[in-house]
């Protein structure tokens, strides 16, 4: 899945006697991003042109910059900002910076805007719609 320009709205779990919040609480998405199956991020601020692998899983206060890679199963949850260009690997979250900027994952959003519409199908209702009466 890829994101470009999107942002999703989250609303945090309060305590009962808390009260209601002024702002909400926005989850910001850059550009070029590729969130692989089953990763989770719940990061409010994502840059551009990250990859989430498989079973990744970015909590809420983590920031992503740009060009980060957070790697299979590699769990990131302590309050923190990932500087840019960044790989987090292995079962023990290793990390180290890319020499270069990662590659925008253009290609990979050519491909779905070429495949997707050959398997997107529409069906016709069984309800018929209600036409008003003339008058």
């Amino acid at each position: 899945m890829s994101s470009t320009n999107s942002s999703t709205y989250r609303r945090a779990k309060l305590p009962p006697d808390a009260p209601e919040p002024t702002t909400v609480p926005v989850q910001i998405i850059g550009n070029y991003n590729v969130f692989e199956t089953d990763c989770t991020c719940e990061a409010f601020k994502v840059g551009d042109n990250n990859i989430l692998e498989i079973k990744a899983h970015v909590a809420r206060e983590v920031e992503l910059t740009n060009g980060c890679v957070i790697g299979a199963a590699c769990s990131l949850t302590e309050i923190e900002s990932i500087p840019e260009n960044t790989i987090v690997y292995g079962s023990e979250c290793q990390r180290r910076e890319m020499n270069d900027k990662p590659y925008p994952q253009i290609g990979q959003l050519d491909f779905l805007l070429k495949v997707l519409p050959n398997y997107h199908h529409f069906r016709k209702s069984n309800i018929k719609p209600k036409v008003a009466p003339a008058i």
